[in-house]
């Protein structure tokens, strides 16, 4: 009897098996779909692999599936996450979905808060938003940008992406962007937004993350960085008034 994708992850997480489907997992779990291997499950793993991945982690009781950016190579899944996430949201009823990373510099800031307020009504509850700064060279030349610009850029667009998300008109005066008087429509069923997740590769980005979170929150211990690969959430929620 040939395995099933359900099968394998369940190996690979050691997982409880066929009597034990469906159990709750012992801590939350979660599926990142980021680059192809060489020993793929089917020729063509988009969209039925990925669909079948994201059906069986919602059997498997997995908590999250995330979905990485990657341009021009076969070293990423796909180029459009937020297509994607859109599709397995559509699909699935329980997990949540969210991407890891959309690469801010090589995309306008509005076009990025539109997507993420679109998906946020197709997924209400249920969706993530994972942004990072990139480190490709070949995509940002392909794209007619410099890597180089890319911290600067990065800045301006989460402070734009932020901005038009927040609800009301705002204007933009920066090295990169300038925006007159601009509203966004649809906003986010999330509100102030989708929870917002900054993956860095170095303490820099690290360090930057965690201002850019105290400057927005107030609060120092929004921003939790954990041993090994950096995740820090740029926002979340204050808790409630006692």
């Amino acid at each position: 009897m040939s395995r099933t994708i359900a099968d394998l992850i369940q190996e690979r997480f050691g997982l409880p098996t066929e009597a034990g489907r469906g159990r709750p997992a012992e801590g939350p779990l979660a599926l990142l779909l980021s680059h192809r291997t060489q020993r793929r499950y089917k020729p063509d793993p988009i969209p039925d692999d990925v669909l079948e991945m994201a059906l069986a982690a919602e059997r498997l009781s997995f908590n999250n599936i995330w979905l990485a950016e990657h341009h021009f190579s076969t070293y990423g899944y796909l180029s459009r996450p937020v297509q994607l996430a859109t599709y397995l949201a559509a699909r699935t009823t329980r997990i949540r979905v969210g991407t890891a990373v959309i690469v801010v510099p090589l995309h306008h800031p509005l076009v990025v808060a539109e997507e993420i307020a679109t998906l946020s009504l197709l997924a209400p509850g249920r969706l993530d938003i994972g942004l990072g700064r990139g480190y490709q060279h070949y995509e940002f030349e392909r794209f007619g940008l410099e890597l180089e610009q890319s911290r600067d850029r990065w800045e301006e667009s989460v402070d734009v992406i932020l901005k038009a998300l927040a609800g009301g008109p705002f204007t933009y005066d920066g090295k990169f962007f300038k925006i007159p008087e601009t509203s966004v429509f649809p906003q986010p069923v999330q509100r102030p937004h989708p929870p917002i997740w900054v993956t860095a590769q170095s303490l820099e980005s690290v360090e930057a993350a965690v201002m850019e979170s105290v400057r927005r929150s107030g609060d120092p211990r929004v921003a939790v960085v954990p041993e090994g690969p950096y995740v820090v959430p740029v926002y979340r929620p204050p808790p409630p008034a006692a």
